[in-house]
């Protein structure tokens, strides 16, 4: 039926495409670990820079007790409905009216002449 080199032809084929398919799945669990895995990175490597901001703990006064609950809660701003507009009120604003030229007032499809349909008020600081 099949001679003995067609079957060995075969079963080398079978041996490369076995090797080819744990080659790629070790690359597939390399870069998963790589991917997925541990961090490499190590805190005493930068060490120097963990304190880059720990100047206001060596300036602070160790002897100043801590504040109390009761006076942080004081320093916290409570806001009310309308807070925004009683803030803004003394601010000066302008009404700044863009019309469009005498050409651009009609459609440009069907020529019907356009007209306003609102105002939108921007308030910018």
């Amino acid at each position: 039926m099949y001679t003995e080199a067609y079957v060995k032809q075969l079963e080398d084929k079978i041996t490369l495409l076995v090797q080819e398919n744990k080659r790629l799945h070790e690359s597939v669990e390399f870069l998963t670990r790589k991917l997925f895995g541990r961090s490499s990175e190590k805190t005493s490597a930068v060490i120097g820079q963990l304190h880059l901001f720990d100047e206001a703990e060596e300036v602070a006064d160790p002897t100043i007790p801590e504040p109390t609950l009761q006076e942080i809660d004081k320093y916290r701003r409570k806001k009310f409905k309308g807070q925004r507009m009683e803030l803004l009120k003394d601010l000066p604003h302008d009404k700044v009216i863009c019309k469009l030229d005498d050409e651009d007032l009609a459609c440009p499809q069907c020529n019907n002449p356009l007209f306003t349909v609102g105002e939108e008020f921007i308030r910018t600081v």
